[in-house]
């Protein structure tokens, strides 16, 4: 997909929608114009992973709030197809009344309907898109969605509504866990079926189901990292270690690892799937790191090969701090391994640079990551990429000395290293 923001295409709708009637209440505008949306722009599902929207029209008759926050994100995604000036997101009169609607529908809804949990899930998806004072780790609704989601029933598989719901909230629950510890149920069943369900419908065919393999086990990755963050703040946050801590260090590391190389198998896997299958081409590039770099052009399985590579090198990264502060022999593998996949972690600088611009900072991630890797000229690339990538949301600073050192703090945050925000 080009990242040029008019690149919109009709289409003709394949999914649920409001009759081509002459609307005669609000609600039936504002579904009218989601559809016309929906049709318009056929992204909003593929590449966005918001299929659920397709769900909406019929239900904002029922639900002030959702016909409210649905209203604010038309609003707000036809103001970026225009390229209006980007303004304060939390400022626009749309943005003030959604959410007098939703508080009052919090107040008044005792059952939690599937309305409530779309309009709280959409406004936070809204303030996640175009809110650019937004900082990292941010997650402004997400605890106010896990007490409404653990107030409905297990979701059904059937309901694709309830699965895209939770597929969408599955990034901001799994930070909100991180940060405040807790049981990811996603991993449970029958949520993890749900939730890789949903992830099934923005995957080729071809390479569907090697590609799950990545999605699954990084599902079971995010929801031991609370635990991996912890033990590791627990290690570095102790200069003179006690014997116990000091056996808890060498059961940490052998898990650690054992969780890199189940990760770095399911990755190559993958990765020599998707290049028999032409997924993938690795090209000579003259400027990139390496002098060659990956080119794939579906969104979703490039993302998820993104989350893999994150936490293969977050992983790595921790087994080299662990291993030097004491002082191990395989410190210097674990090393040599780390700046391996920096290597290959650059080779998607390219897709990166395609991504839509209000999506690609978030893929970002393994970059910061892998920043502690780079060298001499690497690292002038890489900040040159991470602020080129984030011209449209500037989330991070645009001065080079600055933004390394962001770079290198959010990634001893993502390994232990500093306590999270």
């Amino acid at each position: 997909m080009s990242s040029e923001r008019g690149s919109c295409t009709v289409m003709p709708p394949s999914s649920p929608s409001v009759p081509r009637t002459k609307p005669t209440t609000v609600a039936d505008r504002v579904a009218g114009r989601l559809v016309a949306q929906l049709e318009s722009c056929p992204e909003l599902i593929k590449v966005f992973q918001m299929g659920y929207l397709k769900y909406l029209p019929p239900l904002l008759s029922r639900s002030p709030s959702l016909r409210d926050t649905v209203s604010l994100f038309c609003t707000a995604w036809a103001g970026y197809r225009r390229r209006q000036p980007v303004g304060d997101f939390m400022s626009m009169e749309a943005y003030g009344k959604a959410l007098r609607s939703l508080r009052r529908c919090l107040d008044g809804d005792k059952t939690c309907s599937m309305e409530t949990l779309a309009a709280i899930t959409l406004l936070e998806r809204s303030e996640a898109l175009f809110d650019r004072e937004r900082k990292p780790f941010q997650i402004s609704h997400t605890e106010g969605i896990l007490g409404l989601i653990q107030r409905q029933s297990p979701p059904n598989r059937e309901d694709k509504l309830y699965s895209g719901l939770i597929f969408d909230n599955m990034a901001g629950l799994i930070t909100y866990w991180f940060a405040k510890d807790g049981h990811n149920f996603l991993v449970d069943s029958p949520w993890r079926e749900a939730i890789e369900d949903t992830a099934a419908e923005y995957l080729e065919p071809e390479i569907k189901q090697s590609a799950m393999a990545a999605v699954s086990f990084t599902s079971t990755l995010y929801a031991r990292w609370p635990r991996y963050i912890r033990g590791a703040q627990s290690i570095f946050t102790d200069p003179i270690p006690s014997q116990e801590l000091q056996l808890f260090t060498m059961a940490f590391i052998d898990e650690l690892n054992e969780s890199e190389i189940e990760a770095r198998f399911i990755f190559e896997d993958v990765m020599s799937k998707a290049f028999e299958l032409g997924e993938i081409r690795e090209l000579p590039d003259s400027a990139a790191i390496s002098g060659r770099s990956y080119h794939l052009t579906a969104v979703f399985f490039g993302q998820s090969l993104l989350e893999l590579l994150w936490l293969r090198l977050a992983l790595l990264r921790m087994l080299y701090e662990l291993t030097v502060l004491r002082n191990l022999a395989q410190s210097q593998v674990y090393g040599a391994e780390y700046r391996a996949l920096c290597l290959e972690t650059w080779k998607f600088v390219p897709f990166v640079y395609g991504l839509d611009p209000l999506i690609a900072t978030w893929s970002l991630t393994p970059f910061t990551l892998a920043f502690d890797g780079a060298e001499g000229f690497e690292r002038e690339y890489l900040l040159n990429m991470v602020i080129e990538v984030d011209s449209y949301r500037q989330s991070f600073p645009r001065d080079h000395e600055l933004l390394a050192s962001t770079l290198v703090h959010h990634a001893m945050i993502l390994t232990g290293r500093l306590p999270w925000p």
